[in-house]
């Protein structure tokens, strides 16, 4: 067994990958921007195309800028988005349930150094949470999703009242002319909206007054609809933007909801790992998903999830006959690709001699899968954390290339 604590390899690589999602986020934003001059220049080009008189429109200018930014915008924002989502893979997480140490630090790397460009999934115990999208980037979109959001539902509402006071101005208007013979009850709110104005004036609690009533309240809703139309045409240039915004803020809604799993049968575990496999690609995916799976099939569980893993990352602190299981099931599989994790308060015991060792016994049968193969070693502070998560980092870089 090698030991290695907090090896700083591979400082180049780890900034470039970090390096190629920051480019990735300059392309998205500046295809966003250039889609402000794309959208409505697209406009301009099929109406030249159809034959459009543009009198007094630069239309020479306006078609160049169409030329400049539509593949700006296409090719940015394709070629942004590719990188941001990289190539993604899934790690699987095996320790030992309960084991609070190994959750911690993995947690603690998924936040940050490997989430980026990895996926972690595990089996759940009561010791582990599962973990979403980062929590900056869930406040900012789901902020502008929450303003995109109330503005749609600010609409819809608005139209819905305007609906129901026409329709009350119409049951008023029959229940006048059914009871007094009367058919121009609301007469005198057409003349004020005609007029330009709402008919306050006429507001009573006889028929006419609750005409007028109604009358009003359409009014209102009436201009804040065309308020709020007048607004969405003036904003049509940040479609893509606005568009982008809704889009990103229905992906974290769903990230967080994909961040736990449960299997319950042999059947589940085929259909679970096919999702987990598509959510990995996308961008904004949960970092940490936890599996809640039933006891009877947690091998097979190991097994089908283990099919769509990169990498297997397993924790040695705590060696008991489940964690030697994923071992001997995983190791000859996986190779290099198999990572071992270690306490660093019980490298010790792991390094002790074959001679104090009973024949049979956890400690001779770990020690001897773990021969020759290297351990990193953790420490569960948050400067340990920190160098682990650097170590990790590295050592996934190392065996995926």
């Amino acid at each position: 067994m090698v030991v290695s604590d907090y090896p700083e390899r591979h400082i180049a690589r780890r900034i470039g990958s970090k390096l190629v999602r920051f480019v990735g986020g300059l392309l998205v934003l500046a295809g966003l921007l250039a889609s402000i001059v794309a959208i409505p220049t697209t406009f301009v080009v099929l109406g030249v195309i159809v034959g459009t008189d543009f009198q007094g429109m630069p239309v020479d200018a306006a078609v160049r800028a169409w030329a400049i930014s539509a593949p700006i915008a296409i090719v940015a924002s394709i070629a942004g988005m590719r990188r941001l989502r990289g190539g993604r893979a899934v790690i699987l997480f095996l320790r030992r349930f309960g084991y609070g140490e190994a959750t911690r630090v993995a947690t603690f790397a998924a936040a940050g150094a490997i989430g980026g460009s990895w996926r972690l999934i595990t089996l759940d115990d009561a010791a582990i949470t599962p973990m979403g999208v980062s929590t900056g980037t869930r406040r900012l979109f789901l902020a502008g999703g929450a303003v995109s959001g109330t503005l749609r539902g600010l609409g819809k509402l608005l139209f819905r009242v305007f609906s129901f006071a026409v329709g009350a101005m119409w049951v008023i208007t029959g229940a006048d002319y059914l009871l007094n013979g009367e058919y121009l009850t609301c007469l005198g709110v057409v003349g004020a909206w005609a007029e330009m104005r709402l008919p306050i004036e006429q507001i009573g609690t006889d028929l006419p007054g609750l005409c007028a009533t109604a009358g009003t309240v359409a009014g209102v809703s009436f201009v804040g609809v065309g308020a709020l139309l007048i607004a969405g045409m003036l904003a049509f240039p940040l479609a893509a933007p606005l568009l982008f915004v809704g889009a990103t803020a229905d992906a974290l809604k769903e990230a967080e909801t994909n961040k736990w799993e449960e299997i319950r049968s042999l059947a589940d575990v085929a259909p679970t790992a096919n999702e987990i496999t598509k959510r990995a690609r996308k961008v904004l995916a949960p970092r940490l998903v936890v599996i809640q799976v039933a006891s009877e099939v947690w091998q097979e569980t190991v097994r089908g999830l283990s099919n769509i893993a990169s990498v297997v990352l397993i924790d040695v602190s705590e060696p008991t006959e489940n964690v030697l299981w994923e071992l001997e099931e995983l190791i000859p599989r996986f190779g290099a690709r198999c990572v071992l994790t270690c306490h660093q308060d019980r490298i010790g015991r792991l390094q002790t001699g074959a001679a104090e060792r009973t024949t049979g016994s956890i400690d001779e049968r770990l020690a001897r899968l773990l021969d020759g193969r290297e351990v990193l070693a953790y420490e569960a502070d948050r400067n340990g954390m920190k160098r682990f998560a650097r170590s990790l980092q590295a050592k996934l870089i190392t065996v995926a290339s």
